[in-house]
Order: structure tokens, then C-alpha cells, then sequence
């Protein structure tokens, strides 16, 4: 009984990690305590309830939100949070050993399967992202350490403490970095999906129109902003005033696939100079099926976007490490991020979309532009 207790007692402590640390920079660095949990569960069953209700916890939004997206039953909803967070225990199943010496070895390994592919396609809320509220400004040193104090809380857990002291000593001081010259618009625009042309004109004259007053420069508009690119969508674009350039989301298709894309257009024309490298799995991305969307998993991490060299992340993209971290490597000096959240509007998800962004781009000391349909 004392053992089970224990180990509940454990699961609870890093479901409320999942629950609140994901809600502001400042709370962030709670995340990396997780590793220390997993090495002090009694058995290889008990670690993975303790990673499965972290990921679950933070995904907890998959519920409603999925079930909105599909407009099916919380059932459904249920199973692909299920599905997603499984994955991602599991890692840390397999990888739990009773051999103390082993653990931080058999825990390196866990993070790095839940942030690369195959695995890292559902990677959500890798505690490595809490480099950027840990150690602001240190770029791939900060990584390192980051992933080197939870290897040393393996090794001896009450290290767990060290992340509040740090807070404490040296509070978080990392900000946004403006960009002159780039602005990210926001909106509360009707998003239904699908081939919406109707809809996709009324956004469209939206942006148009609401641009009409704003100053010269790059704007950043959601996802979805066009709906299908065509030749109707570009010449409506022409009306765009002069001295403006605008990145924004659509779709384009290929084949009897499609392609989520970033769409650059600047002096009456518009081009397609970004591909989305990893769509969500099942409800965007089904290879199977026609009309899926197509992943470009190691493809174009980086735009160039007059003098600056971008980092497009597309909505899901925004909770994934893999991603970021291909961009930064390639060169990245600026993080743009477009998501259409209208599925998730009532639900954690955004937040927890803005605060992965907002990490990486203090970890890298890099401007973060964002663009957020809700």
C-alpha cells in the first residue's frame, strides 16, 4: 500500500505540472522536474503513469478541441488524446530501468525519442523547451544544460529544486524582442474548413481592408488567411497597398493532396515559399486518404524575407521541438508562427502554443512575430 501511494502520489504531482506549467514562461521551468519523478516510481508501470499523465495533462485539450475539429463525439476526441499521449509515455516506459546507474543514460534517451521523429510528430510540451525560461539568451548552451540538469536529477532527484531557486536568485528577465518594420495580426474571424471559398473571400476583404490604414511593412496574417490559393485569391491581392508586404497561411494543391503553405506576396505578386514539415497527425495529415495533407518533414526550414532569415512554424508546428530546432540550425534570425485555433478557442491549447514560442525565442534571443486565429 505504501508503495501505491507513493507512486500516486507521483502521478498526481506530474499531472498538475502538466496542468499548470505550460500557462506562462514564469511557471515554465516546472516542466523540468519530470525526469526526476519518473526515476523515483517503484517499477516500470508506475514511470509510465507518471509521463502519461504529464502529456495528458497538457494535452488536455485535445478533447474538446478534436471533437470540434471533426465535429464528432467526445469519444473521438478522447481516443486520439489517448493516442497521443500513450505514444508519448511509453517512451519513458521502455526506458525506465531499476538499474540506477543506467537511468540517466535510459532518460537522454526517452527525451530524444519524444522530440525527434518518428515519436517527436506528437511531441508536445518537451521539458527541453523550458530551456528558454531557464536559461534565456544561452541558444544551444542553454539547451545543453538544460538537458543535463534533468540527467542530474535523475541521478540524485532533490536537484528538482533547483529550478525554483534559480527563479528565485535570478528572475526571469527574457522579452520579446521587437522587430521593426514586422507586425503579427491577431483575429476572431469564422473559420468552417474545407473548400469555404465564401468564406475564405469574406477573410480575405477582412485583411484587405483592415491593412488599408496600417503602416508599410511586413504583416503577418493566421493561418487558413486565403483558404485554396488561386488565381482569384491573387488578383484579389492586388489591391494590397503599396510599401506593404504580407506572409500569410493557405492552402494549395498538389495532386489529389494538399499543402499547407506560407504565402509571400509584396508588389502584386504572391509565392508560395513555405511547405508545412509536419501537419497534424490524423486530422490533417492521412497519407492513406485523398485530399490529406502532405508533410514535408525535412524540407525548407527557412525563408528568406528581405534582409531576415525566417522561421515558419504552422500552428502545430508551434508545439513541436523538432521543427524549431531544424530552423534555428539552418540559420533562422526570426520566428514566425500563423495558427488557425478556431477548433481550440476554449480550450488550453493556444496558450500553451504561445508559451512554446515565446520559449524558443528566448532561449535563441530571437524576435517572435505570431499571427493567431481564434
Amino acid at each position: 500500500m505504501r508503495q501505491l501511494a507513493w507512486n500516486l502520489a507521483l502521478v498526481a504531482v506530474s499531472g498538475f505540472i502538466g496542468m499548470v506549467a505550460w500557462e506562462s514562461l514564469a511557471l515554465l521551468p516546472m516542466v523540468v522536474a519530470l525526469p526526476a519523478l519518473w526515476t523515483m516510481a517503484r517499477g516500470r508501470w508506475a514511470a509510465f503513469a507518471v509521463a502519461g499523465a504529464y502529456y495528458l495533462a497538457v494535452s488536455r485539450g485535445l478533447i474538446t478541441g478534436t471533437a470540434t475539429y471533426f465535429d464528432a463525439g467526445i469519444a473521438y476526441g478522447t481516443a486520439i488524446w489517448l493516442l497521443a499521449g500513450v505514444a508519448l509515455a511509453a517512451c519513458w516506459g521502455i526506458a525506465w530501468t531499476d538499474n540506477l546507474a543506467q537511468r540517466p543514460l535510459r532518460a537522454f534517451l526517452a527525451l530524444l525519442a519524444t522530440t525527434v521523429p518518428p515519436v517527436g510528430i506528437v511531441g508536445w510540451a518537451s521539458p527541453v523547451v523550458a530551456a528558454g525560461a531557464l536559461f534565456p539568451g544561452w541558444h544551444w548552451w542553454g539547451l545543453v544544460a538544460v538537458v543535463a540538469l534533468m540527467l542530474a536529477m535523475v541521478w540524485r532527484p532533490w536537484l528538482a529544486g533547483v529550478p525554483v531557486v534559480w527563479l528565485l536568485v535570478s528572475p526571469l528577465t527574457a522579452t520579446a524582442t521587437p522587430l521593426p518594420g514586422w507586425q503579427g495580426h491577431d483575429s476572431q474571424l469564422e473559420y468552417r474548413g474545407g473548400a469555404d471559398l465564401a468564406g475564405a473571400f469574406r477573410r480575405q476583404r477582412h485583411w484587405l481592408d483592415a491593412l488599408e490604414d496600417a503602416p508599410a511593412g511586413v504583416h503577418v496574417l493566421p493561418e487558413s488567411t486565403t483558404g485554396p490559393w488561386t488565381d482569384t485569391s491573387a488578383s484579389l491581392w492586388r489591391s494590397l497597398p503599396s510599401g506593404h508586404r504580407v506572409l500569410m497561411g493557405g492552402t494549395v494543391m498538389a495532386g489529389d493532396k494538399t499543402d499547407n503553405v506560407v504565402i509571400d506576396y509584396q508588389g502584386g505578386e504572391g509565392e508560395v515559399v513555405y511547405r508545412q514539415r509536419i501537419p497534424v497527425p490524423l486530422s490533417m495529415w492521412r497519407p492513406w486518404q485523398d485530399g490529406s495533407t502532405r508533410a514535408h518533414w525535412f524540407a525548407n526550414p527557412v525563408i528568406e524575407v528581405g534582409d531576415q532569415t525566417v522561421a515558419p512554424l504552422i500552428c502545430y508546428e508551434m508545439f513541436l521541438t523538432w521543427p524549431v530546432l531544424q530552423s534555428v540550425a539552418a540559420g533562422a534570425d526570426v520566428l514566425v508562427g500563423m495558427a488557425n485555433d478556431w477548433w481550440a478557442s476554449e480550450t488550453s491549447i493556444p496558450t500553451i502554443q504561445q508559451t512554446h514560442i515565446a520559449a524558443w525565442g528566448a532561449l535563441f534571443s530571437l524576435p517572435v512575430v505570431t499571427a493567431i486565429n481564434t
